[in-house]
């Protein structure tokens, strides 16, 4: 179970939304709906960047994870201008280019996420044979989105050949299963092989399952999408963001006591080799 203080606050929230949503006619979900979501992103990236710190990881590893709540924001800004502009009277639809570099970014933000889960993976437990060949899976399908990118921009035509095009969906397929397996994995050795409380591993491979199946009904539909939008997305990023930053807390906390620990015992050492010496 979640500590008492985060229940506490999850009641609080759940009182607050549902006054002011009964006071505001539910005009106010709309703001509720973006603090949700930017809270969210800012605990999912400052709990994964103290966890991999606890843990004595590579920085990169943090950075992978920050990747796809940094590009979320950098879309909401982009559709923050979109929505200026229109209110000035203008109407600019979003260009395909643009959709398309979305896409794309959006893809290799969760390839490299999966990457560093992975080698979160290879830091907690050792190195094994499946962990390689996740890394050649999403280094290859990298490479094919790197290449769709360049045949959208220059317009080569062997990409939208059918032989091609079924090769690229079965790489992606295999990729995703490789980027929530890393993901639901390192959640799971985290919780049983650091004594973390298993609800925060639970969220997040929930999270993981809910993403997985999403992200595969896109791939069976030939059509270019960003991040899905429904409404309650920006509830559940804030729930993953809470599990990462509990995580990340108690491992940061165990590693500053562990070091405490090791500073006393080094000066206790040092005063009795003083005194021995006296």
């Amino acid at each position: 179970m979640p500590p008492r203080s985060y229940l506490a606050i999850a009641t609080g929230l759940a009182a607050l939304v549902a006054m002011s949503a009964s006071l505001t006619s539910g005009s106010s979900i709309f703001v509720w709906h973006w603090l949700f979501a930017t809270s969210g992103c800012i605990l999912c990236v400052v709990g994964a960047f103290r966890a991999v710190d606890a843990l004595c990881a590579p920085r990169w590893v943090a950075a992978a994870f920050a990747l796809p709540a940094l590009l979320w924001a950098m879309n909401i800004v982009k559709g923050l201008g979109y929505n200026a502009v229109e209110g000035l009277g203008y109407y600019e639809p979003a260009r395909l280019i643009d959709l398309i570099m979305i896409y794309t970014a959006a893809q290799i933000a969760s390839l490299a996420a999966a990457a560093g889960a992975l080698r979160l993976v290879e830091t907690i437990s050792a190195p094994h044979a499946w962990l390689r060949f996740g890394y050649a899976v999403l280094t290859a399908y990298a490479i094919v989105v790197c290449v769709g990118l360049a045949a959208d921009v220059l317009g080569w035509h062997f990409a939208r050949n059918a032989h091609y095009a079924a090769s690229a969906r079965a790489l992606r397929v295999a990729a995703t299963f490789v980027e929530y397996a890393a993901l639901i994995g390192a959640a799971v050795l985290l919780t049983k092989r650091r004594g973390i409380e298993p609800w925060a591993g639970i969220v997040i491979s929930l999270i993981g399952c809910n993403m997985f199946y999403h992200t595969l009904r896109l791939v069976f539909e030939a059509e270019v999408r960003t991040i899905p939008s429904v409404y309650p997305q920006p509830l559940i990023m804030f729930i993953g963001g809470v599990a990462v930053w509990r995580i990340g807390s108690l491992l940061s906390f165990r590693a500053a006591s562990t070091q405490t620990d090791k500073n006393c015992q080094n000066i206790s050492v040092a005063r009795a080799e003083e005194r021995s010496s006296g």
